[in-house]
């Protein structure tokens, strides 16, 4: 009888490390099929936006494009959620200001002014918006409580609209 019992005592010891060994194996499994590209997937933080207000021809004008990009790497420094609305039909302050205050209403924090009418909204639009900061691509003078950015020369814009929107994000 004694070799039954060693028997069977060796035989559930080697079931019990067969199960631990499936059950080690299985906790470790991947969960699913790995997505292409996600480990370069940019994490944002929702809380904290930038948006460029352009004109009907949105980011593919020259001036628009480069501040666009100054946006883009701000938020690749700051993590923030960037975004741009175009203002369509004819360039005027008053077209502009809806515009303006809907990105007021997503909660933008920081709003880049590009184009005559929309920096013209934005000059009037600082008073009454305080917690937003606004930046204006202009060569004239801006309103009180906005940022001016000249668009000149074209090959700096980018950097300077970088520096200014992730200095304004840090405030």
């Amino acid at each position: 009888m004694r070799p039954r019992r060693r028997t069977a005592s060796f035989v559930t010891a080697a079931v019990f490390a067969v199960l631990v060994a499936v059950a080690g194996v299985w906790l470790g499994w991947p969960s699913g099929p790995a997505i292409p590209g996600a480990s370069r997937v940019r994490q944002y933080d929702v809380g904290t936006r930038a948006c460029l207000l352009t004109g009907a021809t949105g980011v593919s004008e020259p001036v628009a494009a480069a501040a666009w990009a100054g946006l883009e790497g701000a938020s690749s420094s700051t993590r923030a959620v960037v975004s741009y609305l175009p203002v369509p039909g004819p360039a005027t302050r008053a077209s502009a200001q809806p515009y303006l205050t809907s990105l007021v209403q997503r909660q933008c924090g920081v709003i880049v002014a590009v184009g005559p009418a929309q920096v013209a909204a934005a000059s009037s639009a600082a008073a009454r918006f305080r917690q937003v900061r606004f930046i204006a691509v202009s060569a004239s003078s801006v309103g009180a409580g906005v940022t001016r950015i000249s668009p000149a020369p074209a090959k700096l814009l980018h950097t300077a609209v970088q520096a200014a929107v992730s200095a304004a994000l840090h405030d």
